[in-house]
């Protein structure tokens, strides 16, 4: 006994979002995934638009020291299509990016490949079009107090103490 063989017909394609689609045969129901053939950035099979990821890279300073860790209280959030957070910074999709910074009692500087990106209430947007670095930089502002985990800066604590020399 021989098995019949199914001479498929394909029906549509749908994209599963990842630069693959799906295609199921309308006579015995088999289904197959496939890699995208894109033409022009849109796959000529399943019409989706290409995926295209870029890394992203973060780097901290705080008050002039390059930092490993954030200090405590201080967050960092990217967020990417949709204000989806980023899980995978060597696999960001590319288009607007989004910055958010928590960071009570600092200055924040955020720097994307060297230009700066503005800062409107902790948060910036910024155009991923190839991998990127991004620096965060954290200034304690002049009224801090300092605490063990986020002491004064040397240039903090030299105007200080030329003030308090001056009797001020």
């Amino acid at each position: 006994f021989y098995g019949i063989v199914c001479e498929h017909e394909w029906g549509d394609w749908t994209s599963n979002g990842n630069n693959t689609h799906t295609g199921k045969c309308s006579l015995c129901g088999e289904k197959v995934t496939e890699n995208c053939t894109f033409v022009d950035g849109v796959c000529s099979v399943c019409g989706a638009q290409e995926v295209v990821t870029h890394s992203v890279t973060v780097g901290y300073t705080v008050n002039g020291n390059s930092a490993a860790t954030l200090p405590e209280g201080v967050t960092v959030e990217i967020l990417g299509k949709d204000g989806q957070p980023v899980t995978d910074l060597a696999n960001v999709v590319e288009g607007t990016i989004t910055i958010k910074v928590t960071a009570e009692g600092f200055d924040i500087v955020v720097t994307c490949n060297d230009t700066s990106v503005t800062m409107d209430g902790g948060a910036g947007t910024f155009d991923l079009t190839a991998d990127a670095t991004l620096s965060v930089t954290l200034t304690t502002q002049t009224e801090h107090k300092g605490t063990a985990e986020d002491p004064y800066s040397v240039a903090d604590a030299l105007a200080i103490a030329s003030a308090m020399g001056q009797g001020n």
